[in-house]
């Protein structure tokens, strides 16, 4: 058994699912998840997965980072909406010179990370997958699973202890999780916003899932489009994006089961969405302007605020 511990910051569904496989690999695994931790220690955690379900009857997980060991990888599956919190999670979790892996969308969030993390190994998390979590205690994984790693910056610490981000990828693999390696930081985080940008926005601002908003002709089409600007945004800051990569996008969309974004449930459940990494900050530093996405986040932005003036 590898001796690697591992930190799962975040018991959602991409916390709950790659997290889960670790644990149900026989890997050590300790979860911090505060709005759900008492639902998991009693009830274990539970993965519906189509590619297999299992339920971890005893799971480590804890409601404070201070009850939690330290561990040389953290996964971090918060929102970004809830990265001033690590501030205080991470010098807890995270050993000297540990790797910390950010499973997040969209951008200018790993510079962002505590000086704890940003002294060891940070990779880049891109997760192309289908999960919810519909329960406390119970994952939903829909469709796909691939975990994309690409290197913020890789510490010569962790290149001895685990391999760095190659050794990590092939502990991932044994574990059941299928790891793809994307050569430039940069770019991966682009092309992953080159989904995100219209899908989780769209299925917002439409009241649609994927499915619905492919088959109708007109938001098929502005999809097509939101994703061209946003490819054409990565070049300007030196992201070589294919244009056929929109049309890839597409059809693997088309492939998947009919899906809600994250995005679409946030929203539903009333927590804040992630306008500022998916939109804003992409908008601020793309070298040309991204009018329909702009416009988009502005009708996200509007959205929010109306939900919360309506449930005062």
């Amino acid at each position: 058994m590898n001796s690697l511990r591992f930190a799962v910051i975040g018991l959602g569904a991409l916390g709950g699912y790659y997290g889960g496989l670790l644990a149900k690999s026989g890997r050590e695994v300790h979860f911090l998840a505060r709005s759900n931790c008492e639902a998991v220690a009693a009830n274990g955690l539970r993965v519906d997965s189509t590619s297999g379900s299992f339920h971890l009857q005893r799971v480590n997980v804890y409601d404070r980072a201070e009850k939690m060991p330290k561990c040389d990888v953290a996964l971090i599956s918060l929102k970004a909406t809830d990265n001033a919190a690590l501030e205080s999670i991470l010098p807890h979790v995270l050993t000297e010179s540990g790797t910390t892996l950010l499973i997040q969308n969209g951008l200018g969030q790993e510079e962002r990370l505590p000086e704890v993390a940003l002294q060891g190994s940070v990779y880049a998390g891109l997760g192309f997958i289908c999960a919810h979590k519909a329960e406390h205690n119970r994952i939903i994984h829909e469709d796909y699973g691939t975990l994309r790693l690409a290197v913020y910056h890789e510490a010569g610490s962790a290149v001895r202890r685990h391999g760095g981000v190659e050794g990590l990828a092939r502990e991932l693999r044994d574990a059941g999780v299928d790891i793809e390696l994307e050569p430039h930081f940069l770019a991966a985080r682009w092309k992953k916003l080159v989904w995100n940008i219209p899908f989780n926005g769209l299925a917002v601002a439409l009241r649609s899932n994927t499915a619905e908003l492919l088959r109708d002709r007109n938001t098929s089409v502005l999809a097509r489009q939101l994703m061209l600007e946003v490819i054409a945004a990565g070049r300007s800051v030196g992201c070589a994006i294919a244009g056929e990569y929109a049309q890839e996008m597409l059809d693997g969309t088309e492939r998947m089961r009919p899906y809600f974004p994250s995005m679409y449930h946030d929203f539903e459940a009333g927590r804040a969405l992630e306008l500022e990494a998916m939109y804003w900050i992409p908008i601020q530093r793309a070298r040309q302007a991204m009018p329909q996405v702009e416009m988009l986040a502005r009708q996200l932005e509007y959205l929010a605020a109306r939900r919360e003036r309506d449930a005062c």
